[in-house]
């Protein structure tokens, strides 16, 4: 119980700080997208290597193991390839969408437009 609260915390504390540095905003998702903006790449960055650092610390106070499992690439690669298409087909996958805001050119992307591999992309007027 007492990993479950830890694992809670460090969310909540994870969730905070990814917040406070303005990384959730739509602008700067866009912008890592684009690859015009780099504040998302160097926040998560810094928290792998904070993370790399935390790892290899509890393992020199003795407070972690580190164990290396055995890998197939073969099931990786296969795992990656089915659910990443999976979530495109099921149009699941969150992504930036365009949302009309009452300028023209505004049109919704195909995640808003409710498309799947059974159902075709049809745009839909937007209601008045």
């Amino acid at each position: 119980m007492t990993m479950l609260v830890y694992g809670l915390i460090t969310g909540v504390l994870f969730g905070f700080l990814l917040q406070k540095g303005r990384v959730l905003r739509y602008d700067r998702q866009l912008g890592a997208l684009r690859l015009l903006d780099m504040t998302i790449v160097k926040f998560m960055f810094s928290t792998v290597v904070v993370g790399m650092v935390g790892v290899y610390l509890l393992k020199d106070f003795g407070l972690a193991k580190l164990s290396v499992k055995p890998t197939s690439s073969a099931r990786t690669s296969s795992a990656a390839s089915s659910s990443g298409s999976a979530g495109v087909s099921s149009a699941i996958v969150p992504g930036p969408r365009r949302v009309p805001s009452g300028r023209e050119g505004g049109t919704p992307s195909g995640a808003s437009w409710g498309c799947s591999s059974a159902r075709p992309c049809m745009p839909r007027p937007f209601p008045s």
